[in-house]
This record gives C-alpha cells, structure tokens and sequence, in this order.
C-alpha cells in the first residue's frame, strides 16, 4: 500500500509516498485485512515516521506476485477530511466505487493513524455487504434475477 498527500487519479511516479507498507500475507486474504496487517505488523513500512496529518489523501493497494516486478492494482481510496469527519471513497477494480459511510477521525494523530481507522469501516462494510448477498444467495432463483441479477451470473 502506498498513501500519498492529496488526491490522485492514479498512483504518481514522481512524488515519493507519505508511506509505503508492504507485508508478505496471502493474497487470498481480504485487501482491508492484508491493508490492518500491513501497516500494524510493519513487515516493511517506510519512512518510519513522524507521519504527518492531511486534510485529503489517497492510499492505492496493489499486489506483489512472487518472481515479478510489476504490482496489480487493486484498489485506491480517496479521503477528504472536514471537521473531524472523513469522506472516503473507495474504488476496486471488481466492482463499482463506493462511498463509504462517514468516519470521525478526531484524534487521529497523522495520516496512518487515519488510514487504519478507514481500513477497518471498508472491512465492516465489505462483510456487511458480503452478508447481504449470501441472504440474496440462499433466496428462491426468481427473486435473486429481481433484486441481484448479478449474483446469479456470477
């Protein structure tokens, strides 16, 4: 993972990130769950810090296959903070972007600390969302096509 200061459509190749934090976990694992991991048990993490705070950032993840130098993308999200409450919008490559509910940040001391409290709201709703379609899942084939045609192409 890699956050920068501001926001950015893509990942830029000039500007070194705020933090870079990688942990060798398998790739099967949930991205938020990789992300919590990633910055808590600091397999490498870089520069070590102080972190500063930011009123907007965008953190992209992005996998490492062993024996190749190239990552794949797999997520970016943006945050815009205002008066202790941050806005997040979370693009996958899966699926549509989302926003997700709003966060408050008071007392997060620098953008790490921000970044894992985001990290874990995107798990929650990830497993919310998750629970929703197993429901949708388990429902008669009929009324799946009606509210979640997509599941049943899948």
């Amino acid at each position: 993972m890699a956050i920068y200061v501001r926001h950015y459509l893509q990942e830029p190749g000039d500007i070194e990130p705020t933090l870079t934090a990688v942990d060798e976990i398998d790739p099967r694992v949930n991205i938020w769950k990789r992300a919590a991991g990633a910055l808590r048990n600091g397999g490498y993490i870089h520069p070590c810090g102080p972190y500063p705070r930011a009123s907007a950032a965008t953190v992209f993840f992005a996998r490492h296959l062993a024996g190749r130098t190239e990552a794949i993308p797999e997520a970016r999200v943006d945050v815009s903070i205002d008066e202790g409450i941050a806005r997040v919008f979370v693009v996958r490559l899966e699926e549509p972007g989302y926003e997700l509910d709003a966060i408050p940040v008071t007392g997060a001391d620098n953008i790490v600390d921000l970044v894992l409290r985001i990290v874990a709201a995107a798990s929650k709703r990830e497993s919310t969302v998750g629970m929703k379609q197993a429901v949708l899942c388990e429902a008669e084939p009929s009324s799946i096509a009606l509210t979640e045609p997509s599941i049943r192409d899948s």
